[in-house]
């Protein structure tokens, strides 16, 4: 019986500056048409691209400090603004100081090690040959094209998988609704309460967070991607500000958290132009995979006194 070959995808993977371990791991994660890539040859572009990472941390050193942060053109503002004006911003960045500012995006600290290329296919896709100030903050905003579609099946009486082709996909809010709330919805009885599940995607903004004198892309590493392979060198980004230690510790991503010395001291930390330099980073083949988030509702009746 023929066995389907599962559909690639291709992504650029950092090199040199990952752990060795974690660089051949993820090149030899799978097989590709029945062989797996030679680890020793993978070993040696490993070396070859932290060689290269010390030549940059003398000719470039302190690229990644003080970046200019200049205001938005005034053409972007609208849809800008008009991005933020949902409930999910106001709630996770309240007491936070925070603005829409144009950055070098090459300059920019990353700790995200991967690309996906089908991903930035998609994204460009969508941004039209002339494109305009317009276009490039809806792609920042998450605006550009249409959001994936979500399948839900049941496989088991209080079992429902949800599957999307997004790695964003996930629970956004389980709460309890008066009935009155929900139209068309026509269940035996006469309800009292519902409980809903909401799954989808979150507030998809192009983002990053101020930490000293760097910043550092928390979202949107493909849509940026797809705009500086578009022409555009600064790119729209909402900068959130943490200036003090606790800030840092709520709203910092776990990677700078856990590699502090190496994101926010190190003279030439990973930045984003090095998903664009040959020498720092290896095109990959991976199975393409669908994210499936499972439901299980379990329930227990049980009396107690009434008081």
């Amino acid at each position: 019986m023929d066995v389907q070959a599962p559909l690639l995808d291709d992504y650029l993977y950092l090199a040199g500056r990952p752990s060795i371990r974690e660089f051949v791991g993820f090149a030899r994660r799978h097989k590709i048409n029945g062989v797996r890539p030679d680890k020793e040859a993978l070993c040696g572009e490993w070396r070859a691209a932290s060689e290269h990472i010390s030549r940059l941390e003398k000719t470039e050193k302190g690229i990644a400090d003080d970046l200019e942060l200049s205001a938005i053109p005034d053409e972007m503002r609208q849809t800008a603004d008009a991005a933020l004006d949902v409930p999910g911003i106001r709630t996770a960045w309240e007491g936070l100081s925070y603005q829409w500012r144009l950055v070098e995006i090459d300059r920019v600290v990353v700790f995200q090690k991967s690309i996906n290329l089908r991903f930035v296919s998609e994204i460009k896709s969508a941004i039209p040959e002339r494109f305009t100030h317009e276009d490039i903050i809806r792609v920042a905003v998450g605006q550009a094209w249409q959001t994936p579609p979500i399948r839900v099946t049941r496989s088991e009486e209080y079992t429902f998988l949800c599957m999307s082709n997004s790695n964003d996909v996930r629970i956004l809010e389980i709460e309890s609704l008066d009935p009155r709330q929900i139209q068309d919805f026509d269940p035996p009885g006469h309800p009292g309460a519902v409980i809903a599940i909401c799954v989808g995607f979150t507030t998809n903004i192009l983002s990053a967070v101020k930490i000293r004198n760097r910043l550092v892309l928390i979202n949107g590493s493909h849509r940026a991607y797809a705009l500086r392979d578009s022409g555009v060198t600064h790119v729209p980004c909402l900068v959130l500000d943490l200036p003090r230690p606790d800030d840092f510790e709520m709203k910092a991503p776990e990677a700078v958290k856990a590699s502090p010395d190496l994101y926010l001291k190190s003279a030439r930390p990973p930045l984003f132009k090095d998903y664009r330099d040959p020498l720092l980073h290896k095109l990959v083949q991976q199975p393409r995979t669908n994210q499936l988030v499972q439901l299980q509702i379990g329930y227990q009746k049980i009396s107690l006194a009434a008081v």
